[in-house]
């Protein structure tokens, strides 16, 4: 017979996807399907085209021996709802084939993300709440027979089912990841990044994952509680490697952050000095090592000030300034005004995340005593404005 589509379609909302089926037929020949160059229709109305056949003779163990290929595909289309676990745009060519019975199925795949993706993954607060719940009898397919004891054996048996899979990512440069650490995208990373991973795995399961993921660039905004928002720029040449075992990848992330301290000069006299919070990340993800350094090409005295302290003492100076605002070297104001200053700067840009949309917009407070005729004690305001236009191509920052 004859298999046919009618207005027939996929939605899937938590990904952003939609697949359309045309209405072409689908020949059933003497239990051969034949998919005849099937072109499914993606967000974008770019074809993927599956071609090949189906040997449904033996449903509990059909033969296929299909290709599946698309290219500039659209496969996500959408913005942020309340259940979003994947929205923006995702562009992808893709070029696979299965061949072999269900108990034995061949798979090879190359799939290539596009320059101009913008994805956004969004981790659920209530991830562990969902349960998937699923009854094996509620839908049977068997094959008709006059003896009610093949039938038995055909409903009844269970049957193998393996695979082996050979794969292949690739992630072009200028494509951006996102992931939302919450669900209102305050907390957030941002990565453009680009590499090839390598996806193998047997008959007997045990999944091997090898290949390297470049960053270009990207950030880090995090608030922790009553603490300045944290805002590291990922530097190029930061990287993650697989070497196997997916779960484990080796980490190899340099990221900075600028921050503004008041620094005591001669006698009662302090000024603002601009330093540079710098992060490292190495190891691998089971064994992170995480450390802190701290420099600045703003003053030339606390420059040699740092040089001249260990390793451990730059990192102890660089988390004091995450945590108080304060660098604490020399003398300088009281710690109490900065963690205030740092509480309202973490509650400003908490506000502004959520209340300002389209655009990122981050504020800064910081105070000092400055001499001029005297002391006199100075309150300095900052902001920062950036807005990407023409799909991530352009950005304007101010």
């Amino acid at each position: 017979g004859v298999v046919k589509a009618e207005d027939g379609a996929i939605y899937v909302p938590m990904f952003g996807s939609k697949i359309l089926f045309p209405s072409t037929d689908i020949p059933v020949d003497s239990g051969i399907v034949k998919l005849n160059k099937y072109a499914l229709l993606s967000c974008n109305d770019k074809p993927l085209v599956i071609d090949g056949h189906i040997d449904i003779r033996d449903m509990s163990n059909a033969y296929v021996d299909m290709s599946i290929r698309g290219r500039n595909v659209q496969f996500v289309d959408s913005k942020q709802i309340k259940k979003s676990q994947l929205f923006g745009r995702g562009f992808a060519n893709v070029d696979a084939t299965a061949k072999g019975r269900l108990s034995a199925l061949y798979v090879n795949a190359n799939v290539a993300l596009l320059s101009g993706s913008n994805l956004t993954y969004v981790l659920q607060d209530d991830v562990s709440e969902i349960v998937t719940e699923t009854n094996p009898d509620m839908v049977h397919f068997v094959q008709f027979d006059d003896s009610t004891s093949v039938y038995g054996d055909s409903l009844l048996q269970n049957q193998s089912f393996g695979m082996s899979i050979n794969a292949s990512l690739t992630l072009q440069q200028g494509n951006t990841i996102n992931a939302y650490l919450s669900t209102d995208g305050k907390n957030r990373v941002q990565v453009q990044s680009n590499g090839t991973l390598n996806y193998a795995q047997g008959f007997s399961g045990d999944p091997r994952v090898t290949g390297q993921l470049n960053v270009d660039n990207g950030y880090v905004k995090y608030t922790p509680p009553l603490i300045k928002e944290v805002d590291f720029k990922i530097k190029e040449g930061s990287y993650l490697s697989f070497t196997g075992n997916l779960m484990n990848p080796t980490l190899n992330f340099l990221a900075e952050e600028k921050y503004k301290a008041s620094v005591s000069g001669d006698g009662m006299t302090s000024h603002l000095v601009d330093f540079i919070i710098a992060c490292k990340v190495g190891g691998t993800l089971s064994q992170m090592d995480v450390s802190f350094d701290l420099n600045t090409n703003d003053d030339l005295t606390v420059q040699n000030e740092l040089q001249s302290m260990s390793q451990q003492q730059r990192s102890a100076q660089a988390m004091n300034l995450m945590l108080y605002g304060s660098y604490t070297g020399t003398n300088t104001s009281t710690m109490t005004n900065n963690a205030l200053y740092s509480f309202l700067n973490s509650q400003l840009n908490s506000w502004a995340a959520s209340a300002i949309k389209g655009v990122d917009l981050s504020f800064g407070i910081n105070q000092y005593d400055k001499a001029d005729d005297g002391v006199s004690t100075v309150t300095s305001y900052s902001y920062n404005l950036s807005k990407s236009l023409f799909n991530d191509r352009f950005k304007i920052v101010v």
